[in-house]
């Protein structure tokens, strides 16, 4: 039987108004979301000053919010929430039955679909993705995420949909469960990029992040940000025109020797039968269970603001972030 990692998130924001507020609605978004990897149990919220009502909602990326209103004037609000959450690594979740019906891998794909919008991209993005498309589509000399992406994307489509299965004398080809796919996805994606000797640096698509720091001099994080959000960018706006839906995500980024995490905003692709599947195009790695996802949105302009730390162990499962509150 696979071991599932219990995780206590906990979320507190303090918040002071400029001027009292009196029986108006705030809404309150708490991450994080759930995940193939993860789900959320349970989650108990405070509030104080005790509201008039909490009404609770979930949005299409997974996020949970409440609406608050309250009785009386208040100068501040602080909010405080724990959530359970179960995680299991890539390894185990090959062993964790998920039948998925093609009626339900029809609803994700049209729900995909609404990340091939190109409106939300800024001008600079979408030409210099359109740059790096042409040139791919092209045939240009060297590899680029694109076309690893591409290629996988492809052998997904051919070798990864269907399996055959022996039902007494015959045999029939039935569709792979989305656990089977990811499950034997990272062997699968190291082989790719070995063999198309991927380079993050080299790729056409942008410097590491840490090649930028030190052009800036090791310690320019505005420089390293900007950096970042030009190579995402890039990537997601070129997926795009590779009719890929591709998101923008904001999280962490664990680490398995010490009781520590990272800031960390990636991508994530959808790969048909594999569903979404994170590519961190600054480092050139995939997103696999290390990665803790939070907020997702279509472009940077719109993902929520990820603050605070994760601290995940099983001995130590604590995790502040930061909860949005906003007037409506």
């Amino acid at each position: 039987m696979p071991t599932r990692e219990t995780y206590y998130l906990k979320h507190i924001q303090r918040v002071r108004f400029d001027v009292p507020v009196f029986c108006e609605p705030l809404s309150v978004f708490l991450c994080p979301r759930s995940d193939a990897y993860g789900q959320v149990r349970t989650t108990r919220l405070d509030v104080s000053p005790a509201p008039a009502s909490v009404r609770t909602t979930t949005d299409l990326a997974g996020n949970v919010g409440w609406h608050v209103t309250f009785r009386d004037l208040t100068l501040s609000l602080t909010v405080s929430a724990t959530s359970v959450v179960e995680r299991h690594s890539v390894e185990q979740s090959k062993w964790r039955e998920d039948i998925t019906s093609w009626g339900q891998l029809e609803s994700h794909d049209r729900l995909a679909r609404a990340y091939l919008d190109h409106r939300h991209v800024s001008e600079a993005a979408r030409h210099e993705g359109s740059i790096l498309h042409n040139q791919l589509t092209r045939g240009a000399e060297g590899t680029t995420p694109l076309r690893f992406l591409r290629s996988l994307t492809e052998e997904l489509g051919q070798q990864y949909s269907w399996e055959r299965q022996c039902v007494g004398t015959a045999v029939i080809r039935a569709p792979r469960s989305q656990a089977v796919v990811r499950g034997e996805l990272p062997a699968r994606i190291a082989a790719r990029m070995k063999s198309l000797q991927m380079s993050p640096a080299l790729s056409g698509i942008g410097k590491s992040v840490a090649v930028n720091q030190d052009v800036n001099g090791g310690g320019d994080s505005l420089h390293a940000d900007e950096a970042v959000r030009r190579t995402i960018d890039r990537f997601t706006s070129a997926a795009r025109l590779a009719n890929v839906p591709t998101r923008v995500v904001a999280g962490y980024s664990l680490s398995d020797e010490v009781v520590e995490s990272q800031l960390k905003t990636w991508a994530e692709c959808y790969l048909g039968p594999a569903g979404w599947i994170g590519f961190d195009p600054c480092s050139g790695q995939v997103a696999d269970s290390r990665y803790l996802a939070v907020a997702t949105s279509s472009n940077f302009d719109t993902l929520r603001t990820v603050a605070g730390e994760f601290r995940g162990t099983a001995e130590t499962p604590v995790w502040s972030t930061q909860i949005i509150v906003r007037r409506q």
